[in-house]
């Protein structure tokens, strides 16, 4: 058994996983700018990693650029 701390512990990992999931997703190729990276890791992620590759699955849907923009982060994780 592998014990990780959460994600919101983690933060230093979440750019690793957004290329990562973007990756395995098979969409287009997309970059991750400064400012929406900031507010991925300020985020509290309780749904995980699981959570993160939601997320990314989303934004490779409905981001409008070939980069993700804050406001393309807080329009998708804001309820």
């Amino acid at each position: 058994k592998i014990q990780l701390p959460p994600l919101r512990e983690r933060t230093e990992d979440i750019a690793e996983l957004v290329s990562f999931f973007l990756e395995q997703s098979g969409h287009r190729p997309m970059e991750l700018d400064a400012e929406a990276l900031e507010a991925l890791k300020s985020h509290a992620w309780p749904g995980n990693t699981r959570e993160l590759k939601r997320w990314v699955e989303n934004i490779a849907l409905y981001a409008p650029l070939p980069f993700i923009r804050k406001v393309d982060v807080t329009r998708i994780l804001t309820p």
